[in-house]
């Protein structure tokens, strides 16, 4: 099945804090923006959901991610990235689902509503850090009174929440 199958009617019927705007769909791919963030862009695959920070239109970080490889075992559909670290004592025993549909809502969409609920709806802006053509990298900010241009903390900038 392609996920963009499940995610798209997932998307409908689920509430989000912050609205994904579709910009592109084509076979087991969504590109998407998200309402209020400009400088973000996410892209959904059968491999995860992915959160870019763009500056200047240009890529500075994956801001978000989770991976997902969907893989049918004897006991049901699981992700297989999830039982690797398990069987290697570094994560507790995945659970297993009954369809790989299942599998990617609880797994990845739901995480996704998630780090929205607890993280990008309560952000004030987004800080990039390092230079162009050298160690880049994005976060989201939180501190209440972000102002443009530097958060006193050495970003580069910061660009609030429209």
């Amino acid at each position: 099945m392609d996920i963009t199958a499940c995610f798209l009617p997932w998307l409908e019927r689920t509430r989000l804090p912050v609205d994904v705007i579709i910009e592109q769909v084509r076979p087991g791919i969504v590109s998407f923006g998200l309402t209020g963030w400009p400088s973000l862009s996410g892209s959904l695959r059968d491999t995860g959901i992915d959160i870019y920070a763009l500056r200047f239109g240009e890529w500075w970080d994956i801001l978000w991610c989770n991976d997902v490889s969907a893989r049918n075992v004897a006991d049901g559909w699981v992700c297989w990235l999830c039982l690797d670290a398990a069987e290697n004592g570094l994560y507790p025993q995945p659970p297993r689902y009954g369809t790989p549909e299942d599998l990617w809502i609880a797994h990845t969409f739901e995480a996704f509503r998630q780090w929205q609920v607890e993280d990008l709806a309560k952000a004030e802006g987004i800080g990039y850090w390092g230079e162009t053509g050298y160690a880049t990298w994005a976060r989201l900010v939180f501190a209440p009174g972000v102002r443009e241009n530097g958060s006193g903390d050495g970003a580069v900038e910061v660009v609030k929440r429209v």
